[in-house]
């Protein structure tokens, strides 16, 4: 079965996830639109209103649309509009894994999200398909 994944992180990662290779996601379909957005649109800071309200209508139909999130965070970054991404996932429900060694913060408790962080996109995936697999079993 594949299951659809939405990768937030910080807007300066937008390549990374544009030139990710399709078998590096554990046979996962990235719904993220926002990569795109921003390499056709370039908003990496504050931009106009009206282009980035639509971004983030457009972010929350594609975590409506995942299965799991994958939150991508570096050691010192700070997370701004992924963390506010990972609130509209556990608000909806879906699972979150952690990728990468940034200070997550208190939040990692909560139940939505998958104990531990992986070290790489390919682990996040992985962790992320056999999470919704068990929580299908239950």
């Amino acid at each position: 079965m594949t299951y659809n994944v939405y990768i937030a992180s910080n807007l300066r990662h937008y390549q990374k996830w544009l030139n990710l290779p399709t078998d590096s996601l554990s046979g996962c379909l990235l719904v993220s639109t926002w990569p795109r957005v921003v390499e056709l649109v370039g908003i990496l800071g504050d931009s106009d209103p009206k282009i980035t309200r639509r971004a983030w209508i457009m972010n929350i139909e594609d975590i409506s649309d995942c299965d799991f999130l994958v939150v991508y965070g570096e050691d010192g970054e700070k997370l701004r509009g992924a963390l506010v991404e990972c609130g509209v996932a556990l608000a909806m429900k879906k699972p979150i894994v952690l990728c990468g060694d940034a200070n997550w913060g208190t939040w990692i408790n909560h139940p939505g999200v998958v104990p531990g962080a992986s070290p790489t996109i390919e682990d996040a995936t992985r962790c992320g398909k056999e999470y919704v697999e068990f929580l299908l079993c239950l």
